[in-house]
């Protein structure tokens, strides 16, 4: 019996050597408490129309902190979901034969200390046909990015205005000229 015992005992200490310090261990202000970057993605989905109607036989190529990640050539004119790890910068690029490029950034690092599992953000954009013109045809579509203030993803205010400011300004210079 006094084997048994000290069997026992043996046991005993082992599982409270690995079970107190996880037990006992102190969170870090600093970490994540439901799930690590790794776990956590955005789900970012949407369409693609022409003249607001939902369009298929297009391509998707995804670029991941600047580097070629996943190509997609879709044929149906469904939602498409695309799940991009939380903590890294995007660039999604969707063509169409006889469209102009769309041009879409993402910077999916979320500045919060909670994170969720998952984050979701949806869009719809319009391909422009080759002959078509728009202010902003040499500009990506949008910056999405993570919002603080309501701790989700949106668009980044900054940047449209920003755009629209750059594009406003040589038509005005033209306009100031040609009244002097």
């Amino acid at each position: 019996m006094n084997t048994t015992k000290l069997t026992l005992a043996l046991a005993a200490a082992a599982i409270l050597t690995i079970v107190c310090p996880i037990a006992f261990a102190k969170p870090s202000d600093t970490t994540a408490k439901s799930v690590t970057f790794t776990e956590s993605f955005l789900n970012f989905s949407g369409v693609m129309t022409v003249d607001s109607v939902r369009v298929s036989d297009y391509s998707v190529y995804i670029f991941q902190d600047g580097s070629p990640s996943d190509t997609f050539h879709v044929t149906t004119k469904l939602e498409q979901h695309y799940m991009l790890p939380i903590g890294h910068n995007y660039a999604l690029k969707y063509t169409k034969h006889g469209y102009k490029d769309r041009l879409v950034l993402v910077d999916a690092h979320v500045n919060t200390k909670h994170v969720q599992d998952e984050y979701t953000f949806r869009y719809a954009i319009e391909f422009l046909g080759n002959h078509e013109s728009n202010t902003f045809d040499d500009f990506p579509v949008a910056f999405i990015h993570f919002d603080k203030d309501k701790k989700d993803f949106d668009y980044n205010r900054a940047y449209e205005t920003n755009v629209r400011l750059d594009q406003r300004q040589p038509q005005e210079q033209t306009v100031s000229k040609s009244w002097h």
